[in-house]
Formats: structure tokens, C-alpha cells, sequence
């Protein structure tokens, strides 16, 4: 269970991460959370940086996935509205993350237009729907993915029999 979490995390951060190049070919959003995760390790601009930021992305998103499915696990509920729930706790969270690494960008100073600041909003609107969306719709499938998984092993598990039908060796 907690391992289809981690995937499920790793696919719907790719898709977002798609998405957002979607969005930044069509010019409808410029925010690149690529690009600024990956300069915060490099300290510069170019394509080895946003390699390494979609990088770091997918890893946070598989661990985000499985905090999900931990989460899932201890509440004994999953699905898309639970996914929903945990998505927006999740956006909340990143969008005050957002602002304070916003202030400790070792690049801030030097392009501030990359820093989205508390929940996007340096970015207009735009951005701050996207990034709920995208949360929404993170949560949306990793809850859908966990209730899919445990269903399936609840289909597999062969039936029980009570002790007058099992057969003594």
C-alpha cells in the first residue's frame, strides 16, 4: 500500500511537472519549480539545473505520495475525496514553504522574478490557482490509486475457510 503511494506520488508530480511545461509553452503561467529547485543547489540558470530540479521534484513527490498513503492508512480511508482533503492541507503547506524559501533563494536577490512567494502570489492568480489545482488534483490520484490498489487486494486474497471445511495433513 505505501509502496503504490510513492508511485503514485512520482506520476502525478511528472504529470504536473508536464503540465506546467504545457503551461510555460502557451504562455499561460512562467513559473518554473524546476528551475528554482535546482538552482537552489546549483546557484545558476541552464538545463543541468532544471534536470536536476525535475529531479529533486519527482523524489519530493514520491515521499509526498507516501506520507499520503501513510496518512491514508492510519485514517483507514482513501479515495478522491479523502485525496482532496489531503491535497488542500498539502497546498497550504507549500504555499507558506513557498514564501519563506522565497526570502532564502541564494538567486532572490539576483532574479527575483523567479520566486513565487507565499502560495504563487508574486506570480498573480494564475499561479495561485495552478498551484492549487495541482495540489487537488495530486491528491485526487494518489487517492484514487490507493482505494485501486486496495481493492485489487481485496479481490486476490482467496477465501477464508472456517474450520470444518479446512482439510488436516
Amino acid at each position: 500500500m505505501l509502496v503504490m503511494g510513492y508511485i503514485a506520488g512520482a506520476l502525478a508530480a511528472f504529470l504536473i511537472s508536464l503540465l506546467a511545461a504545457l503551461g510555460r509553452n502557451i504562455l499561460l503561467v512562467n513559473f518554473d519549480l524546476e528551475m528554482i529547485l535546482g538552482s537552489f543547489v546549483t546557484n545558476t540558470i541552464g538545463e543541468g539545473t532544471w534536470v536536476l530540479g525535475f529531479s529533486v521534484s519527482l523524489m519530493a513527490g514520491s515521499f509526498c505520495g507516501l506520507f499520503y498513503a501513510l496518512g491514508f492508512k492510519t485514517l483507514r480511508k482513501s479515495g478522491t475525496k479523502a485525496g482532496l482533503a489531503f491535497g488542500l492541507v498539502h497546498w497550504t503547506l507549500t504555499g507558506l514553504i513557498f514564501g519563506i524559501l522565497s526570502a532564502h533563494h541564494p538567486l532572490s536577490k539576483a532574479q527575483p522574478h523567479l520566486m513565487p512567494g507565499f502560495f504563487g502570489l508574486d506570480y498573480g492568480f494564475g499561479l495561485a490557482g495552478f498551484l492549487l489545482f495541482s495540489h487537488l488534483f495530486f491528491g485526487a490520484l494518489v487517492g484514487k490509486m490507493q482505494t485501486l490498489r486496495s481493492r485489487r487486494l481485496r479481490t486476490r486474497r482467496p477465501p477464508r475457510l472456517d474450520s470444518s471445511e479446512q482439510k488436516v495433513a
